[in-house]
């Protein structure tokens, strides 16, 4: 499981962007089978707003995406919002954080699934979306609750037909 940093093709997205934002991996090799002990489970009827999509980087397919680790209060009032009629959880960000992601496709999208694995030393939080043959640009964010990593989280979105 020897990964480098100097040896993956990375997108680091600008600091001072918001929401604050983890890394983009664009290189797999580091990536193994083996299933993070964070105990992933979906945040539904939740997405991410307020974002600032300048900040986002680029996938394979040209899609802008921007990763968000809420790992606050004032992040998560601010950058999680909910359908309408869904009361917003509490949640004790001394224990869980919020992996979020938010896709700006140029193209149909559907998601598919996603995965939390170790890898590239930390986690990798994969997301693989089905790509349909359409002029419709469309958005799609999902978010997890995680126990608090320990490790840095890094952001992997694949596609299928």
């Amino acid at each position: 499981m020897g990964c480098e940093y100097k040896d993956l093709q990375t997108t680091v997205i600008i600091k001072t962007s918001t929401p604050p934002v983890g890394e983009i991996l664009e290189d797999t090799t580091c990536v193994t089978s083996q299933v993070a002990k964070l105990d992933p489970q979906p945040f539904v009827n939740a997405f991410l707003q307020n974002i600032e999509w300048k900040y986002g980087a680029k996938t394979e397919k040209g899609d802008t995406v921007v990763f968000a680790l809420i790992n606050n209060k004032e992040d998560y009032e601010k950058y999680v919002g909910f359908k309408e009629g869904q009361v917003r959880p509490t949640i004790d960000f001394s224990k869980y954080n919020l992996l979020g992601h938010a896709l700006l496709a140029l193209n149909c999208i559907a998601y598919k699934n996603s995965t939390l694995q170790y890898g590239c030393n930390g986690y990798v939080y994969t997301i693989t979306y089905w790509r349909g043959i359409c002029d419709q640009v469309e958005i799609s964010s999902n978010l997890l609750i995680v126990q608090k990593p320990d490790l840095p989280v890094r952001l992997l979105i694949k596609y299928e037909n």
